[in-house]
């Protein structure tokens, strides 16, 4: 073989192993939530109820099988000297075999709120944390197994195209995997909008409101969640912040009747008439002698957002660090160019 055929296997073999990793990682899951390590003791020390570990858990039962299927092809496709000629139309055949992941990945926002719910009882914590030293587990969270399968799917689209990058044009191959590649990412973006939707109605349904006017109907039209994360205000007050694709929400936690919920702070703020700010540092000084953000005290990296239809509304808000605020502008400004060319259409 030439050099660049045995990167090429070695990138081969890089998605076959993975494959191999990840089985062994969704067995260990799936022992551990349905036989002696995870369900078992739980149900049986009624630590956590049959309806909780599905919440947790989800149809993890149906992704494990996909995986196997994968490994077993590979295995199949191996020459004598363990090299794989082919890959591309497995994979073509084997990509839409990936429904189950619609629902998995839908569900792990919720499911990673209600595992940390759990982790306030103190016998959940201390047997979580005995799971996590046994060496079954390698000293992983079961957060870590249970978010493993979303982060393969993530991956496949660079491994293919590496695999792709190493093979000749000339190659039968060659087609196939661009075919795949282009499947995967397709079905990736699929996931990305469900997991958005599921997570966005999650939102919505702990939104607390004081007033009835701040309940406008945009919070409750929108389908999206595009970004969400904690700021503060200029005073040092953690909020919640969630950008909706049609409003801005900013929040406080609370709770109500026992429940965990997100009190919404003053009013929203529609991304039609959303103006967004990139506040010079030296140009603020923050009244908090509290705040637990990295440069609280010296004013740095805040951004304002106003809603351009109310002189009176806008929030002075400083954020973890200057990357966040990057990543902040970039997003509120991306949705209010989206919103702007949606109405130019």
């Amino acid at each position: 073989m030439s050099k660049i055929q045995i990167m090429r296997q070695e990138a081969i073999y890089e998605l076959y192993s993975g494959e191999v990793e990840l089985v062994q990682d969704l067995k260990t899951l799936k022992e551990a939530c349905s036989s002696m390590v995870y369900y078992n003791p739980m149900h049986t020390l009624k630590i956590l109820k049959p309806n909780e570990l599905q919440e947790i858990f989800g149809n993890i039962h149906e992704i494990t099988p996909l995986h196997e299927d994968l490994v077993q092809k590979i295995m199949e496709l191996q020459q004598a000297n363990g090299s794989v000629n082919s890959i591309g139309t497995t994979l073509i055949v084997w990509f839409p075999k990936l429904l189950p992941y619609l629902d998995y990945c839908a569900n792990l926002f919720t499911a990673k709120l209600a595992l940390e719910e759990k982790r306030r009882d103190k016998q959940v914590a201390d047997f979580l944390e005995r799971c996590k030293q046994s060496p079954f587990s390698r000293k992983l969270d079961v957060w870590d197994f249970l978010d493993k399968p979303r982060s393969r799917l993530m991956k496949y689209s660079l491994l293919l195209k590496n695999i792709t990058k190493l093979t000749s044009t000339e190659h039968p191959d060659y087609s196939y995997l661009l075919n795949a590649t282009s499947s995967i990412e397709n079905f990736v973006s699929k996931v990305d909008i469900k997991a958005g939707m599921a997570k966005c109605s999650f939102i919505q349904s702990k939104l607390f409101y004081v007033t009835d006017d701040q309940h406008i109907p945009l919070i409750d039209e929108s389908r999206l969640l595009l970004c969400s994360g904690i700021v503060k205000n200029k005073a040092g007050t953690k909020l919640h912040i969630f950008l909706f694709e049609k409003v801005l929400v900013l929040c406080r936690q609370a709770t109500r009747n026992e429940v965990f919920m997100y009190q919404v702070h003053r009013h929203p703020i529609p991304v039609a008439s959303l103006a967004v700010e990139d506040v010079p540092d030296e140009n603020i000084r923050t009244n908090s002698l509290r705040g637990s953000f990295k440069d609280a005290l010296s004013g740095k990296n805040f951004i304002r957002v106003s809603n351009t239809s109310s002189k009176r509304l806008q929030y002075l808000l400083q954020v973890n660090d200057e990357h966040d605020k990057k990543q902040w502008l970039n997003e509120l400004n991306q949705a209010v160019s989206r919103h702007s060319h949606a109405i130019n259409v």
